[in-house]
């Protein structure tokens, strides 16, 4: 009996002793994930094999927002010079299909608006399209192929505006549709003007 008693017991520490081993390369394997991060960064956002994060203004840095997609370990700058001076990310409109990002930008000088645009970035190659908005954007809209739609208000009615995978100018789509009736889903671009439904295709 105390025999078997000595067998179990050796057994049980050989079973705790491999959960700890395994346990501690888990660790170390999460430890070496990849996360493309900068030291003393802060994530905005983090979903879909994507993260982007910000970093302080510093003597080498200027303060910059990164794009990173998590699969190649690579970043990306997305936004240079911060604010107080400078240009910021409008994290609301950020819209992530990856390897692509879509988002609203805006100039900011001596505490003032005075320029914004769409940005889209490849964060698997680096390449970058942009869009310019006629006015304020009230939405964004990406595809699973790099595809950007948005709606602004350049005065009193609303536009939508697309720019295809892989073109160098954007389209006007429509003026004066409704608020509030901007989406994309799949392939297509959908609003409203007058209560009528409308719709446009993208790559």
């Amino acid at each position: 009996m105390r025999r078997k008693r000595a067998i179990v017991a050796v057994l049980a520490l050989a079973v705790a002793l491999l959960a700890g081993v395994t346990l501690s390369q888990a660790a170390r394997r999460a430890h070496k994930a990849p996360h493309c991060a900068r030291r003393g960064s802060h994530t905005m956002y983090l979903n879909g094999g994507v993260r982007i994060y910000s970093t302080d203004p510093s003597f080498h840095d200027d303060g910059r927002i990164y794009g990173c997609l998590l699969a190649a370990n690579k970043r990306v700058v997305l936004v240079e010079g911060l604010p107080p001076e400078g240009v910021n990310l409008d994290l609301p409109t950020l819209r992530v299909a990856a390897p692509f990002v879509a988002f609203h930008v805006f100039v900011v000088y001596h505490g003032a608006t005075i320029g914004t645009g769409l940005d889209l970035v490849n964060l698997r190659t680096g390449a970058k399209s942009h869009g310019q908005p006629s006015g304020p954007v009230v939405g964004v809209g990406l595809t699973a192929r790099g595809s950007l739609a948005w709606m602004d208000q350049p005065g009193a009615p609303y536009e939508v505006h697309k720019l295809d995978a892989g073109a160098q100018d954007p389209v006007l789509l429509d003026s004066g549709t409704d608020a509030d009736s901007f989406a994309v889903g799949g392939s297509h671009v959908y609003w409203t003007k007058a209560g009528m439904p409308r719709s446009a295709t993208m790559p």
